[in-house]
C-alpha cells in the first residue's frame, strides 16, 4: 500500500494506524491530523485539476498514461480540470465548496465573482447557487418536478448521475 506518515499516523489506501506503537500520536496530533483530512476532502477536486493541467503541460503524453494509471473516472478528471482553469486561485472562495465553483465555472470572471460573493453572503447551497443562477438567465422560466419511479438502486443512482451531470437537481429519497 502507498503511505505516507502525518502527525504520527501512518496512512494508507487501506486506512491509518499509529506510525510507531511505542509512541502513540497525542491527542493534538489525532486532532491535527482530523483538520488535514477535512481539508483534504474539500480540496481534492482541486488538486487533481491542478495535477492533470500540471502534467499535460509539462509532460504531454506521459502525463495522460499516469492520469490513466489512477484509476479516476475521465468524466471526473475532465470536470476537475474544466473547474481548475475557469476559475483561477484569485478568483476562488475558501469559504465556498468546489461544488459551487463549478457551478459558476461558465461564467463571465466578473459574474463568477459576484455569483460566489452572493453565495457568501446569503449561505446558498449548491442547488441554491444553481437555481438562482438559472433564474437569472431564464427569468420567466417555471420549475417543474417530475417523479421517477425506478426499479432499483442502482438505475435510481445512474439516472442522478446523468441528470446531475446535465447540471439538473436532484432529489433522493
Amino acid at each position: 500500500h502507498l503511505g505516507v506518515v502525518l502527525y504520527g499516523f501512518a496512512l494508507s489506501t487501506a486506512g491509518l494506524r499509529p506510525a510507531d506503537d511505542s509512541h502513540p500520536p497525542s491527542e493534538t496530533q489525532w486532532r491535527e491530523l482530523g483538520d488535514v483530512l477535512r481539508w483534504f476532502e474539500g480540496s481534492l477536486p482541486w488538486l487533481i485539476g491542478a495535477w492533470v493541467a500540471y502534467g499535460e503541460a509539462h509532460f504531454g503524453e506521459r502525463a495522460s498514461q499516469a492520469v490513466d494509471a489512477t484509476g479516476w473516472k475521465l468524466a471526473t478528471i475532465k470536470q476537475c480540470v474544466w473547474v481548475h482553469e475557469r476559475v483561477p486561485e484569485s478568483r476562488r472562495e475558501p469559504a465556498l465548496s468546489w461544488s459551487h465553483h463549478r457551478e459558476i465555472a461558465d461564467l463571465a470572471p466578473a459574474a463568477q465573482c459576484s455569483w460566489l460573493r452572493k453565495a457568501k453572503d446569503q449561505d446558498l447551497s449548491v442547488d441554491a447557487l444553481r437555481r438562482a443562477i438559472n433564474h437569472s438567465k431564464h427569468p420567466d422560466a417555471v420549475d417543474c418536478w417530475l417523479l421517477v419511479r425506478c426499479v432499483n438502486e442502482a438505475d435510481r443512482e445512474t439516472l442522478a448521475a446523468k441528470l446531475e451531470a446535465e447540471g439538473r437537481s436532484v432529489k433522493r429519497p
